[in-house]
C-alpha cells in the first residue's frame, strides 16, 4: 500500500475507452445574460465546436437539448429528435430557436446555456439502431 501512496503501481495502463453516449458543451457567463438573440449565438456556435468532434469519431446523432441555468441556480430544458441521425450542422440550426424558446420558460437572465447531442449512431446507423441496439443487449443480459 506504501507504494501505491507514493504512485508506483505495475499495473498495465488501460488506454481503451468506451464510445460516447453523449457530446455536450456549456457555458457559464461571467454576468447574467438576458438577451435572446445572444444566447441563441452562443447556442450555435457550441453546435459548430461539437459537430466536428462527433465527426472525427465516426458518428452521427439524433436529439438535441438546450438547458438553461438561471442565477437561482434553477434550471429546465428541451430536447427534440430528427427522425434520421446526422453528423451535420445544418439540421441542428432551425431547432436552437424552438427549444431555446421552450426551455427559457421564465423571462429572466441567464447564468448558463447548454447543448448536448445524444442518441449517438455509428456513421450510417438509423436512428431505429439506436434503440434496436439497446434492446437487444438487455435481451442478451446486458445492461442496455
Amino acid at each position: 500500500m506504501a507504494a501505491m501512496a507514493r504512485g508506483e503501481d505495475d499495473r498495465p495502463v488501460e488506454t481503451e475507452h468506451e464510445d460516447a453516449k453523449s457530446y455536450s458543451q456549456q457555458e457559464t457567463f461571467a454576468t447574467d445574460i438576458g438577451d435572446f438573440a445572444t444566447i441563441e449565438q452562443v447556442a450555435k456556435r457550441m453546435i459548430d465546436e461539437l459537430l466536428p468532434k462527433i465527426r472525427e469519431d465516426g458518428k452521427k446523432v439524433c436529439t438535441m437539448t438546450v438547458k438553461v441555468r438561471y442565477p437561482d441556480f434553477s434550471h429546465a430544458s428541451h430536447a427534440q429528435t430528427l427522425k434520421v441521425a446526422t453528423d451535420l450542422e445544418a439540421p441542428f440550426y432551425p431547432l436552437v430557436r424552438t427549444l431555446l424558446r421552450a426551455a427559457w420558460s421564465q423571462r429572466r437572465p441567464l447564468r448558463l446555456v447548454s447543448v448536448r447531442f445524444s442518441e449517438v449512431a455509428d456513421g450510417g446507423r438509423p436512428v431505429g439502431d439506436v434503440h434496436r441496439g439497446r434492446r437487444e443487449k438487455a435481451a442478451a443480459g446486458g445492461r442496455p
